[in-house]
């Protein structure tokens, strides 16, 4: 490189990443529990997303499946590959749980891939393992993904149960039982390198041959793996910060229905480090928070069951601060009637 840093120069960026990320690998199986060869490391989730379309889906005639509401870029990549898209709802009235029996009938010949959102994107639901496990099993001609993107921030049998892993699925990977079963996670989120791009995703051994032999050769560079490196030696200081974050959801939840009554109608329970809200004028709200605060609330209200509803990034108290006084004040903005309680 054209100057002298003595940070970067031990990273010898005038030559090329390791193709294989091996240090990298070996770090991740470590953090999460699986073998170095079950790892497959992407530009970012998305990138991810779209090789697995790729490779079990032949354009103009395979299909994937989703269960709305969910991350819509699963949807967008199947359309970029020319892959049709088979949706079986969520159940709303189940916590946003999946509908194992119409996901299993939905099953046929064409649907090469199925996308399990776990905790969900917009609900923020964690699926129960259970129903996973049953798909899994039943779908002997599809590969499941479950994307784990908000893991971290998840605890199987309620927040008492700390550790950044006890709700994940990868377990099932290491078990063995499951050859046909994928699962995604990222450094985006808990571990605060949204910046950096790295998606991970962990399967078979088989499985991650035919994928090493799709990706680019050096997808993730020397930069970003340096960083994801360090940050999963420092395990301890996001823990910690996610616990804050925990404890942070907490407190605005149960600010935004006590002191909210007259905007806010519901509060959805949470298992990730965001709250789906709904709330009135949620549209016009989200937009005035915007524009008058700098405050960017993401408005859910055209996705399935999300009627009125916006999602609420969870950060700093300081953050968090701020969000609740653009709401404040732009409820109060909107309808007189929705002043917040004192």
């Amino acid at each position: 490189p054209p100057f002298s840093d003595p940070a970067l120069d031990r990273l010898r960026l005038e030559r090329y990443p390791d193709p294989r990320q091996y240090e990298l690998k070996r770090a991740l199986s470590v953090l999460r529990g699986a073998q170095p060869n079950q790892v497959v490391v992407g530009v970012g989730s998305d990138e991810l997303i779209d090789l697995f379309i790729r490779i079990t889906c032949t354009p103009g005639r395979d299909a994937i499946l989703i269960c709305s509401p969910t991350y819509a870029m699963y949807a967008v990549f199947a359309k970029i590959n020319d892959v049709d898209v088979v949706d079986v709802p969520l159940s709303a009235d189940s916590g946003f749980q999946l509908r194992v029996g119409e996901i299993i009938r939905a099953l046929n010949s064409r649907v090469k891939l199925i996308f399990l959102c776990s905790p969900g994107n917009p609900t923020s639901r964690l699926l129960r393992r259970e129903d996973i496990e049953a798909i899994a099993a039943a779908a002997t001609n599809s590969l499941i993904f479950v994307d784990e993107a908000y893991i971290d921030f998840a605890r199987r049998g309620g927040e008492g149960n700390a550790g950044m892993t006890n709700a994940s699925c990868v377990p099932l990977i290491a078990s063995g039982n499951y050859p046909n079963l994928v699962v995604s996670q990222t450094l985006s989120k808990a571990w605060g390198l949204a910046g950096a791009r790295i998606g991970i995703a962990f399967t078979s051994a088989e499985i991650v041959t035919i994928v090493d032999k799709v990706k680019a050769p050096f997808n993730l560079s020397t930069l970003a793996e340096d960083v994801a490196i360090r940050a999963i030696a420092n395990r301890q200081i996001a823990e910690e910060r996610v616990e804050e974050i925990l404890k942070e959801r907490r407190r605005v939840s149960a600010r935004l229905e006590s002191e909210f009554t007259q905007a806010v109608q519901h509060v959805y329970e949470s298992d990730a480090n965001f709250l789906l809200v709904k709330i009135a004028h949620a549209e016009a709200a989200c937009k005035a928070m915007e524009s008058n605060f700098g405050v960017v609330v993401r408005y859910r209200g055209k996705m399935l069951f999300c009627t009125d509803c916006v999602r609420l990034t969870i950060g700093t108290r300081e953050d968090n601060e701020r969000c609740l006084h653009a709401f404040r004040e732009a409820t109060r903005t909107l309808s007189p009637s929705m002043t917040a309680s004192r």
